[in-house]
């Protein structure tokens, strides 16, 4: 069933791997689903969560920037995020767009019963490349970690349905291809949403 889909896309480098992911990724999303990309380097998105944020939201409203921002989010039904692990997590501008753009009173309020997530009927798909191994994020626990703080502490608080997070591991150092078997991967994900 064809599917809103907004592209979060973050990497400086238009010749990285995950420019080869984000091609292949919204190449197959047009064949069947609507598609808006933002491309948060492209864009100079500023990702600092400032005091005029805070006031705005206080107001019931929300800076120029983040108001557009909210209004792609509204109207998708699956989000993708494509983004690289660095440092243990989403690289800081993506995670500035998620702290500013996903707010409280927008994405999520605090009610007598606790916190409650308001983008119900929303999927997202996170899809992230690493530099390191999969035995190094399994054997650390890293990976189980990403999951806990990207899917449950990040997305389902929301009340997002997490419907995948993808991870290709050991990118710089593998071949051409497995390279190219990880884009048939991408395209796989993309039939099986």
């Amino acid at each position: 069933m064809p599917m809103k889909t907004l592209i979060l896309y973050c990497h400086p480098n238009p010749g990285s791997f995950n420019h080869a992911i984000l091609e292949s990724l919204e190449a197959e999303l047009k064949k069947k689903h609507e598609v808006v990309l933002r491309d948060l380097y492209a864009m100079g998105f500023d990702p600092v969560l400032k005091q005029t944020d805070f006031e705005a939201q206080a107001k019931g409203s929300a800076p120029a920037d983040v108001a557009e921002e909210r209004k792609h989010v509204v109207w998708a039904e699956l989000i993708v995020l494509v983004a690289p692990v660095w440092w243990a997590g989403f690289p800081a501008l993506l995670k500035g767009y998620i702290d500013r753009v996903f707010a409280q009173g927008f994405a999520f309020e605090f009610t007598p019963l606790g916190p409650k997530g308001l983008l119900g009927g929303k999927k997202v798909l996170i899809i992230q490349t690493t530099a390191s191994p999969e035995s190094m994020f399994d054997h650390s626990g890293l990976r189980k970690s990403l999951d806990m703080i990207l899917e449950d502490a990040t997305f389902k608080f929301c009340g997002l349905e997490v419907a995948g997070h993808k991870y290709f591991f050991g990118v710089p150092t593998v071949s051409d291809k497995d390279r190219k078997a990880m884009l048939k991967e991408v395209k796989a994900l993309v039939k099986a949403l």
